[in-house]
Formats: structure tokens, sequence, C-alpha cells
């Protein structure tokens, strides 16, 4: 039931802005909504917890973003449409500004940081034991603004920060799904790119084209949608399987506005990333 000064705003707003207002509300809702969980998920905070044993027999599959590594400069509100709105109004002259390459300028140069630096002695000592580890990231695969190729950005960066993947499976594009941005799923240096598909069935995908039915398979992701996807190709695929979901614990970053503003303009116009305490 309507409240009685719920009721009184609606009979002053228009009909559009009514349904607006309240296609808006159900939207918000459903992204709040959590997945159904079929498969059970494991969480953990730090990679120094208890971790599954692994042999030759059995796929580790590590996400990229908040997984493995995070920046705290990559704030959402940079993505916004009012954060373009007040970009423009503070900085008229950027109003044919080619966002793509803002944008990709600001991923190329902003710090990244590994989630938790234990990781990589993790990831050194499943392949010590002789499993394969790759990275599933939604990530793009093709080109992004000034990024020539992502695969090679982000691989260049893990490489840097100490992690590389298993790498006896030769690079490979997998066509027969659906181009996004003209590119498709890609396996580039053990990482595997879903290119913003279902990240299950990228795997499936995989499976098929390297010819590997693991004993068993370990995923680790902070997105529990991505885990429920790799559990259901996991039960089709009669492997089983650990789902773990990382949750990276972080000092929340305080945002400002106009500060975040003038930030952006500095990286439009010198190419360089200025730290807060720098462009304060």
């Amino acid at each position: 039931m309507i409240s009685t000064s719920r009721k009184k705003l609606y009979e002053k707003l228009p009909l559009a802005a009514v349904i607006m207002i309240t296609l808006f509300f159900f939207y918000q809702k459903a992204l709040n909504r959590k997945p159904h969980c079929d498969y059970p998920v494991r969480t953990i905070s730090s990679y120094q917890e208890a971790l599954p044993e692994v042999d030759d027999d059995t796929l580790v599959l590590f996400d990229v973003d908040d997984t493995l590594i995070t920046s705290p400069a990559l704030n959402p509100n940079y993505f916004t449409w009012w954060f373009k709105m007040l970009f423009i109004l503070r900085y008229p002259s950027h109003i044919t500004l080619n966002w793509e390459n803002a944008y990709s300028l600001l991923w190329a140069t902003v710090p990244f940081t590994l989630t938790d630096p234990s990781v990589i002695d993790v990831i050194k000592s499943f392949q010590e034991n002789h499993a394969t580890v790759l990275a599933l990231t939604s990530m793009e695969s093709g080109s992004y603004g000034v990024i020539e190729s992502m695969p090679a950005w982000r691989y260049a960066m893990l490489k840097h920060m100490g992690i590389e993947f298993s790498q006896q499976f030769a690079d490979h594009v997998f066509s027969n799904f659906p181009a996004y941005r003209s590119n498709y799923p890609t396996l580039y240096k053990g990482i595997l790119c879903a290119n913003q598909q279902n990240k299950g069935d990228v795997l499936q995908a995989f499976l098929t084209y390297a010819k590997l039915k693991p004993s068993h398979i370990i995923a680790f992701d902070d997105s529990l949608t991505a885990l429920q996807s790799i559990g259901k190709i996991c039960e089709i695929a009669a492997i089983s399987c650990t789902l773990i979901q990382y949750r990276h614990s972080e000092t929340p970053t305080t945002w400002n506005t106009w500060h975040a503003l003038k930030q952006f303009e500095h990286l439009i116009k010198e190419h360089r990333w200025i730290s807060d305490e720098i462009s304060s």
C-alpha cells in the first residue's frame, strides 16, 4: 500500500515521471539482489587462510580485478553520467572529449596493487604441485582507447607484480561466441579473457578446446554470479569444484567530486595521474 505522503507526491507528478521513478526503483532493487546460490561458496578475506590441496589434475582459476589486484583510484563515480556532465560543465573545452580514450588513460595510468601479496606464493605453490593455474576475467579481449591490447596490458602488469599463469595451452580466440566490440573471448598467455561473456560458458569452451577434464576445479572470484556460472558448468561436465569468493577488505576512499574533476582534467591534459596528496 502506498503511504499518504508518497501518494500526494505521485499526484503532483506527471505520469511519465511517476513511471520513470517506479522503473528506477525496481531497477535498483534488481541490482542489489544477491544471486541465488545453487552451488556452495566459501568466503575468504585473505589468501593466508587454509586453501584446498591440489595435484597435477587440478585446474585453478583466478579472477583478476578485485580478486588479485585492485586500485582505489578507480572509483565507480568516474564512470557515471553525472560525472561526465559535471566534467563538461566545469571544463567546457572538453565537450568533444573521446570518453573511451579518457577512461583508457585512467585505467592505464592509475596505480594498481595486489589485494593480498601472499597470493604470489599461493599461486607458485599450486604450480609447484603441478596444478594448472589460469586467470578467468570478464575483461575485454581487444583494444580499448589508448590500450592497444587489453590482454597484453594485463599480462604485463601481473608479470611485473610477480604473477604468471600456466602457459601450456596455445593462445586461442573463441570465435563461436557473439562478438562484443568486434572481439571474442580469448586465451592469452594463461589469461582467459571472457570479453564480457558468461564466465561459465567461456570455461566450458576452454575445456573443449584444450581437451581437458580435470578431476577438480578451484575458482577464486569476488563475484557470486561468476562463481555460480562456473559451478553450473562443473556440474554439467561432472567435475567436482570448490568455489571461493574473495572479499577484499580495504579502507573505503573518500570521494570529493571537485577534487576528482581536477584530477581527471589533469589526466586528460598531461596523460598522467596525480595522487590525492599531490592534487590536494
